[in-house]
């Protein structure tokens, strides 16, 4: 092996440098070295092996920069967006086709060969594709017409060269119309693009996913399509082609409300999906398993089905299809009368399509929240999420999506109204005569009805002032006692603690310098130096009691309330906090280390998030408690953080250790930086039940 090779290369890369050497390829530079473990690269991200990959594309990525090797970077760049993009890491995807697509558009226009315009054009439609599945398919659409029109900026590019490219940025238009909810037109994109890949057959495996997504089109469209039956029949595509195509008929079956029919094309492409070890596909089909038996009240095995779901999307890092997971999760426990964990889920699922853009899944889950939290009383959490519902309602509403299905919703309905109005007039005209007797003896009904409802509301509105008065007399007067045994505790630390200390320091001085001089006086000394030690020791007893004293006859829902009071007094932070069930009894000292607990991560949220708002949730599960505050504001990194407090007894790992050790609980910090933090605390044994 030439020695060129042996200095840039690493253990881990001299198998594809020895395999490329048995081929016969020609590899002696760098630059050879580089072009080959791009090309390797890219056969392992054909194949989904996203690790290798990446191992490969970092490290000719770093050779490339080394020795300013344009073409190089540009390919190391395009394979590390189609990794994130199979990570569905969209935006980390985009960055690095749009680093590709700045080189390779100077290497075409500097160094017009066929390699780089080919490159250059088609780092457009790969640029594009990200951008779709975040759903800014404008965007998308815009560099795909570049694409386009690039290709006709270079006369001399093979025709070959030109159909590939023409029939893919055709392909991805198709899905671009998909995203906006234009079925025509992406009908027609795809057609097209199948006309071109057709005559010249150079990729069957092509043909029949244009001819499966147009089958998917028909569908959405109510167009009675044999497609799908027509590749189900034939069966000659590949094993995960048939597995999806399998889940697509159990889809249609599904959404056709046919569900003994869809379930065994799930559990056949299940089955398929297994053999192929392909962990994405089998979480799929696990969710639309769960979906069949939830719709028809067959909780147990739905449950079983989406906890395999939810294993398999967790460790692929599928964050956008556990936000849907999560939500059908929610409406089984909701449906079983378990609102806490339906709450719980629909959270989760609502911050996971946050963080991915989900804009329409958002939507449904903060209408959920809204409605959950209305049923069980809690208005501001209801008032909060009814705000983001309708934030994230009209941001969608901007695309077309919502205005053609409000007019087939509407036309809808006008066809099922004109088809009644002629069955029910004969019906009315019987029914207005009886109407005019009823609603008189009603209307002198309803009379008697308001009087009495007036009188109601004024009685109960004076018992609500007078409750409101006792209320916040109590409040003042635990807040008073609070705030006097607190000061009560600083002066006897500050002031009497440090003189006893000084004194025992002199004394302690004393002792030294009569040692072996006077033993009589010395033995006074020690004696009087250990007096002074018990006073100083009984001194830090008091204000330790002092201080739990200072919490004594504030709960824990009284503690939340104070700390509200107190942050919305003193800055312009909103805080919204809400309760489930949780006037059960605490044992002293843990519910003592709660409220510190609480305290610091409220007192943190008000000094660094610089958010508006701050929400705090308490909600009790038997003997457990899960408490959760959330704020909107500037977030941070929470590795970092925890590594830098974890030795230090301070910040985040203080708090980790206070709840691990002396609560028995978890506790766990998530935040992304410019998007808010989430905490999360589990205290699984914290209540005292009676029957225990």
């Amino acid at each position: 092996m030439p020695a060129s090779i042996l200095a840039c290369d690493a253990e881990s890369l001299s198998p594809y440098i020895a395999k490329a050497l048995e081929k016969g390829e020609k590899i002696e530079s760098v630059y050879d070295s580089i072009n080959w473990i791009t090309l390797q690269a890219f056969y392992l991200l054909i194949e989904k092996k996203n690790k290798e990959a990446k191992c490969l594309s970092d490290w000719a990525l770093q050779k490339s920069e080394k020795i300013s090797y344009l073409f190089g970077r540009s390919e190391s760049h395009s394979r590390l967006g189609g990794i994130y993009q199979n990570q569905e890491k969209y935006e980390q995807a985009i960055f690095h086709f749009q680093k590709a697509m700045d080189i390779r558009k100077y290497l075409a226009e500097t160094e017009p060969s066929e390699r780089n315009i080919d490159r250059y054009i088609g780092i457009h439609n790969n640029l594009a594709v990200p951008h779709i599945y975040l759903g800014k398919a404008e965007e998308a659409l815009e560099l795909l017409h570049k694409g386009m029109s690039s290709i006709s900026q270079f006369p001399d590019f093979s025709d070959q060269k030109k159909n590939l490219h023409t029939r893919s940025i055709l392909h991805s238009q198709g899905a671009a119309f998909v995203q906006l909810d234009k079925p025509d037109s992406a009908i027609i994109k795809f057609h097209q693009s199948l006309a071109l890949a057709k005559p010249v057959d150079l990729n069957p495996a092509y043909t029949q996913k244009t001819d499966y997504e147009l089958a998917l089109l028909n569908t959405q469209l109510g167009i009675e399509d044999t497609l799908l039956d027509k590749l189900l029949r034939e069966n000659n595509g590949s094993a995960h082609f048939m597995a999806n195509v399998q889940g697509a008929q159990g889809q249609r079956l599904l959404e056709a409300d046919k569900i003994e029919e869809a379930r065994p094309y799930f559990y056949k492409s299940l089955k398929t999906r297994r053999e192929l070890n392909d962990s994405i596909g089998i979480g799929l089909c696990n969710f639309n398993l769960g979906v069949t038996y939830l719709n028809e009240g067959d909780y147990t095995t739905a449950k079983k089905h989406f906890a395999e779901a939810v294993l398999f999307y967790k460790n692929q890092k599928q964050e956008r299809r556990l936000a849907q997971l999560y939500s059908s999760l929610g409406t089984l426990l909701e449906a079983e009368g378990n609102t806490a964990q339906a709450l719980a889920y629909f959270r989760k699922g609502y911050q996971l399509s946050q963080q991915q853009h989900y804009l329409i899944k958002s939507v449904e889950l903060a209408g959920k929240l809204a409605d959950l939290f209305g049923q069980q009383g809690e208005t501001d959490s209801a008032f909060h999420y009814e705000r983001l519902y309708r934030e994230h309602r009209d941001a969608v509403s901007i695309s077309e999506r919502e205005s053609i299905r409000l007019i087939e919703a509407h036309r809808s309905e006008a066809e099922l109204h004109a088809e009644r109005f002629s069955h029910a007039q004969e019906r009315n005209r019987l029914i207005n005569i009886g109407a005019a007797i009823i609603i008189s003896a009603l209307l002198f009904l309803l009379y008697f009805i308001i009087r009495q409802a007036l009188q109601n509301k004024k009685i109960a509105a004076y018992k609500l002032k007078e409750k409101e008065v006792t209320q916040t007399y109590l409040q003042y007067q635990r807040k008073g006692t609070f705030q006097e045994r607190g000061r009560l505790a600083d002066d006897l630390h500050d002031g009497l603690g440090q003189l006893l200390g000084s004194a025992k320091s002199k004394i302690q001085e004393v002792k030294d310098a009569l040692t072996n001089h006077h033993s009589e006086i010395e033995e006074s000394v020690s004696l009087a130096n250990q007096w002074l030690g018990k006073a100083t020791q009984d001194l830090k007893d008091i204000t330790k009691g002092l201080t739990k004293k200072a919490f004594a006859g504030f709960g824990l829902e009284d503690w939340a309330r104070e700390l509200k009071h107190r942050v919305e007094a003193i800055s312009s932070m909103k805080v919204l906090i809400h309760f489930i069930d949780i006037d059960k009894p605490i044992e002293e000292e843990k519910e003592l280390q709660l409220i510190l607990c609480l305290q610091e991560l409220v007192n943190n949220a008000q000094k660094y998030s610089k958010a508006p708002s701050l929400s705090i949730q308490l909600i009790r599960e038997g003997e457990a408690l899960n408490m959760s505050i959330e704020d909107d504001g500037v977030g941070f990194d929470v590795e970092k953080v925890l590594r830098r407090t974890k030795n230090r007894g301070v910040g985040l790992g203080s708090l980790k250790k206070r709840v691990e050790k002396k609560l028995e609980g978890s506790i766990e910090f998530s935040s992304i930086p410019g998007k808010g933090t989430s905490v999360i605390v589990d205290i699984p044994h914290l209540f005292i039940l009676k029957n225990k």
